[in-house]
């Protein structure tokens, strides 16, 4: 980058970035969520802006994620800017059961109950 990409780059930081302190304290959840298929990026916005704005922290998250994406058995694939795709990590087809604790247990309540509520009753012939 020269000086003045450098300052364009600076100027149209996203208002939401967190910084790299506060992303680097929250890096270990965020991949956490990612890894258990949950949308970090609502719960999280300014930690996804910072990661998508920064390089070294981006490859932080990402050696965050590697060890979650292994122990939940997710395939990890990667492009390069000349759209190379490569298969970092091949994925297990065997189902991964969590252990179940009190805080898993309430979580799964609640998402039965809202399918529960929210689901449409089928159509009797």
């Amino acid at each position: 980058m020269n000086g003045y990409s450098e300052l364009d780059h600076f100027l149209h930081t996203d208002p939401r970035d967190v910084g790299c302190t506060q992303a680097m304290k929250m890096v270990h959840v965020y991949a956490e969520l990612v890894a258990t298929g949950e949308p970090p990026e609502q719960r999280y916005p300014g930690i996804a802006a910072h990661l998508q704005a920064c390089g070294p922290c981006g490859e932080d998250y990402v050696g965050n994620c590697l060890p979650r994406a292994r122990a939940y058995g997710l395939a990890v694939v990667t492009a390069d800017p000349n759209a190379v795709v490569d298969l970092d990590l091949e994925g297990r087809t065997e189902r991964v059961v969590l252990a179940e604790d009190p805080v898993s247990r309430l979580v799964n309540e609640l998402v039965y109950d809202h399918l529960l509520r929210t689901a449409e009753a089928p159509a009797s012939h």
